[in-house]
């Protein structure tokens, strides 16, 4: 045998391999899934893949004339073990993605968990929703939620010592809250001192009532007439005084002002409605009218149900909710070439035309050279593949010969200077 037909017997088991990796994975089952066996999985998955490519340039360069009209050549073979490689490796990183979310400890989440600090608090005969603690960035106006939701779970529970609980309250916090003790090492000496710093800065009566006004009160002016932006101003009201109540603010007495700025910031159209409803009354509107009249407003202006739609499952407004984020996914993988619900580089007839016709096809869809995929250049590309001859940043099927003029670029060709 030659050394061509040694290489390609080799070749071929080697993509045999790899295109059995992820069904073989899958045999298991899901109750045996685990972080740890899929990271195995990838990198399993990935060392093939550089076995792969490594043969796949000694066969191009060991191939005579003759042997480059074999069906490995002709048949694209490794071009399609390329697309089963980034396939699987995508497959793979989503499900780690999802297993190595916060599951069973606060150590590797910023996610509070009231099962994780001690058997005691697991008295209940079924699985009880987790209850987190979002983290605090700075914000004074979310300064009392945290504070308390923190106090619950943690800073309360007398099975942690000081040192966890600073390691856990450090986990909590974002931005320019956590640069506030960043410092700060963890012992159980220094706990005391960090939660103080932390008191110090936010719990302030007065800054906060000051952002919690300011909250409402700077609020823009409603551009559009949409349901969704009427419950932003309602609910950001509500929940400022709700805040305001707690911090003994007389705002039961503050209706007029409350009445005022909030009707300033409604659009015209609403605004008109708003003062249809008053009517001939002489008497000044409590804010509880305005809010009732918001509601009202926010329903009638909300999309209606479609009731055949949603007896087969689907809503007009879940369809309109969902579109967005289906929409685009679905033209993602939209193939540009045979209109095919797959990405271009899995496109048949795409393989088929030659390399000036893909790379034209590439170029009107506006897709990457690098990976065929829309959204992005070759120079944001996120994948680390390219060209398995040349090792540029271009797709393999859009490789030329040196006999070739042009190449894959993102630049245009500069035009010939006449003298």
């Amino acid at each position: 045998m030659s050394a061509f037909d040694n290489l390609f017997i080799e070749q071929r088991s080697t993509i045999e391999q790899l295109k059995r990796i992820l069904p073989n994975y899958r045999k298991l089952g899901k109750e045996k899934f685990s972080a740890v066996k899929t990271r195995n999985r990838i990198t399993a998955l990935q060392d093939m893949w550089t076995s792969c490519k490594s043969l796949h340039v000694k066969l191009q360069q060991t191939a005579t004339e003759t042997q480059r009209q074999h069906q490995y050549f002709t048949e694209e073979e490794f071009f399609d073990a390329e697309g089963e490689f980034e396939d699987s490796l995508d497959t793979l990183a989503e499900l780690l993605s999802k297993q190595e979310k916060p599951a069973q400890s606060v150590a590797t989440s910023k996610a509070g968990d009231t099962t994780l600090f001690g058997e005691a608090h697991n008295t209940s005969a079924f699985a009880l929703p987790r209850i987190t603690i979002p983290a605090f960035k700075g914000d004074p106006t979310r300064w009392e939620s945290f504070r308390d939701s923190y106090n619950a779970l943690v800073g309360s529970n007398d099975t942690l010592n000081n040192a966890q609980k600073l390691y856990f309250f450090k986990s909590f916090l974002e931005g320019e809250a956590a640069r506030i003790i960043e410092h700060i090492q963890i012992s159980d000496a220094n706990y005391d001192g960090a939660w103080g710093l932390l008191v110090d800065e936010y719990d302030n009566s007065r800054a906060l009532v000051h952002a919690h006004i300011h909250a409402f009160a700077s609020l823009p002016i409603m551009k559009t007439e949409t349901s969704r932006e009427l419950k932003h101003l309602r609910d950001t009201a509500s929940a400022s005084l709700s805040a305001l109540v707690n911090l003994k603010r007389p705002v039961e007495h503050w209706d007029d002002l409350l009445v005022y700025i909030i009707s300033q910031k409604l659009s015209s159209r609403t605004r008109t409605e708003w003062n249809l409803r008053l009517g001939a009354s002489n008497d000044y509107p409590s804010f509880k009218v305005l809010k009732e009249f918001l509601t009202e407003r926010i329903r009638g202006i909300a999309e209606p149900v479609n009731f055949e739609e949603a007896s087969s499952g689907v809503s007009q407004s879940g369809v309109k909710g969902k579109t967005k984020a289906a929409v685009h996914n679905a033209t993602a993988r939209k193939c540009p070439c045979c209109k095919g619900n797959y990405f271009l580089t899995f496109c048949p007839a795409f393989r088929k035309k030659s390399v000036e016709q893909r790379y034209q096809i590439a170029k009107q869809a506006r897709v990457c050279f690098n990976c065929l995929r829309p959204g992005h250049f070759p120079a944001q590309c996120p994948s680390e593949n390219r060209c398995s001859t040349c090792q540029k940043s271009h797709h393999s099927v859009l490789h030329r010969d040196n006999s070739e003029k042009k190449e894959p670029a993102s630049e245009p060709p500069r035009q010939a200077i006449r003298l």
